[in-house]
């Protein structure tokens, strides 16, 4: 089974019920998996031309991106 990209977590506003909704609804904290970050930047590096000086620049920000996003 796949996890989705997102998921929104639904706190109680006692902050003692945690759950996990579908669908984000008020006072919900959404998180987003890393592997479908990874995945992207990943697939937006491989689509620039690299012959171009703004490619390059495009590159190395997402670069930066993707070692940010590893560390975490």
């Amino acid at each position: 089974m796949k996890a989705p990209d997102k998921i929104y977590i639904n706190v109680h506003p006692l902050g003692v019920d945690y759950s996990i909704v579908p669908i984000p609804d008020f006072g919900c904290v959404e998180y987003i998996r890393k592997d479908a970050l990874l995945e992207w930047t990943k697939k937006e590096m491989k689509e620039w031309p690299s012959e171009s000086n703004t490619a390059q620049g495009v590159k190395m920000g997402l670069t930066l991106v993707l070692d940010k996003i590893e560390s975490l």
